[in-house]
């Protein structure tokens, strides 16, 4: 291989490997909440989104890196605290069966994008991930 052909091959390699490694850096950042019925990813995503029984945070590859109690258990303000508590988790992304608009206003607020999805948790963060 001539000498410009080795530097022009070691160049696009370079560009492949930063841009794989950009990627996967960036789906390691990536936080999910799910509103859940249960502690783990075969629950069902929550009609109560701001009071579901569980939150379950999963990484931008979808594996489930936290499961909890949902702290929120005042009978009003409930959209407005969990939205505090999931900027305190790190959350960009939160995931529920419906997202009222006092919960929609505090969450885009604080710049979490949401997604209304019914089912299966694991499938719900897939759908989100795609």
């Amino acid at each position: 291989m001539s000498t410009k052909k080795t530097k022009t091959f070691i160049l696009f390699f370079l560009c492949a490997m930063l841009v794989s490694a950009a990627t996967v850096a960036e789906a390691q950042d990536r936080r999910i909440a799910v509103a859940a019925d249960g502690a783990d990813a075969s629950a069902t995503v929550d009609e109560r989104t701001a009071r579901a029984p569980f939150i379950l945070i999963f990484d931008g590859t979808g594996e489930l890196v936290e499961s909890h109690k949902n702290p929120i258990t005042r009978a009003r303000g409930a959209g407005p605290a969990l939205a505090q508590w999931l900027v305190e988790k790190n959350v960009d992304t939160l995931i529920g069966g419906d997202i009222g608009p006092n919960l929609a206003q505090a969450i885009g607020a604080r710049q979490i994008n949401w997604e209304v999805k019914r089912g299966p948790v694991s499938e719900a963060v897939k759908d989100v991930l795609r």
